[in-house]
């Protein structure tokens, strides 16, 4: 049998942090008598004096407080356990994994994910950036249970259900100090093939990975986001091409320039993905939200430029 309970730890921690039996009786809706007992069958228990009763206030011992201090690590764990077991009865997930394409910007996510912790104070939320294949990778492994923004061929399974969101266009684009700048024709693919492009690597790890925009041969910088591959072209690093969306604040500043080229990387269309027998109420508010075109149109545009 344990000696030590977790309604003897609330007791302890009561009186100590009211200072007298009395005031920790009445916060806990008990007699003071019942108090003194639980203390006394616990330091009998335990054959060790907690409270030294010399003073007119309550003081733990260095005995005491070594119980309290490491009494209170379990409190908070029970607490949350009873929050995790009162979640889970309710049919909401404990945390929500949101895998979401970098060809959005994740401060267009922001508006959403207020608006969910309005709606859902207690849930956890862990959202990652993702990149070409990334979001169906994070799926398909569960690290997530909602991708929004999957591009490419959906994989099939039968185990995935899928929201058109919209279309994300594309601009290519060099920086301002870059030798294309000031080339008025329309670029070629022999052109554009001389110069360095800059990639953002698919964050694939398990799935084949994919590359876009790239032409046979072309020399590559690769790095691992869209703002690193925006200030990469902004410093004349390399080419490449960027959502409009993402571009437009560079092109009116000045600091990119968008290009006629021969093949215009042509429009992708950007999904969300979830895996229903994984779903519950937070991710379904998700879904909800991004079923409405308004909201859906709000996070692939930037209403500042658009």
């Amino acid at each position: 049998m344990r000696k030590i309970t977790l309604e003897a730890l609330q007791v302890l921690e009561a009186i100590n942090r009211c200072g007298t039996f009395a005031l920790a009786a009445k916060e806990l809706h008990k007699v003071p008598s019942a108090l003194t007992y639980t203390v006394n069958n616990l330091e009998q228990q335990l054959n060790a004096t907690l409270f030294d009763r010399s003073g007119h206030r309550a003081k733990l011992t260095a005995i005491g407080e070594l119980l309290l201090k490491e009494g209170q690590k379990l409190l908070i764990s029970a607490e949350q356990l009873e929050k995790r077991i009162e979640l889970q009865q309710k049919g909401y997930e404990e945390q929500l994994l949101i895998a979401y394409d970098q060809l959005i910007p994740f401060h267009n996510l922001i508006f959403l994910i207020e608006d969910f912790y309005q709606a859902c104070p207690e849930i956890g939320l862990k959202v990652t950036g993702e990149v070409l294949g990334g979001c169906w990778d994070a799926l398909l492994s569960h690290r997530a249970t909602l991708a929004i923004g999957v591009t490419g061929e959906t994989p099939l399974r039968d185990d995935i259900a899928m929201l058109p969101l919209g279309p994300i266009e594309f601009a290519f684009l060099v920086g301002k100090h870059h030798p294309l700048a000031n080339h008025q024709q329309t670029l070629t693919n022999n052109e554009i093939s001389t110069y360095r492009s800059i990639a953002v690597a698919d964050s694939t790890r398990g799935l084949t990975t994919r590359s876009s925009g790239i032409l046979p041969g072309q020399s590559i910088l690769t790095v691992n986001t869209m703002q690193e591959k925006i200030d990469a072209m902004i410093a004349g690093l390399g080419i490449g091409y960027l959502p409009l969306t993402q571009a437009k604040p560079y092109i009116k500043s000045g600091e990119l320039i968008e290009k006629n080229v021969q093949r215009l990387k042509t429009k992708g269309i950007v999904s969300l993905a979830w895996r229903p027998s994984l779903i519950g109420k937070a991710g379904l508010w998700f879904i909800e939200q991004l079923s409405n075109k308004t909201i859906a149109n709000r996070i692939l545009k930037m209403s500042n430029f658009d």
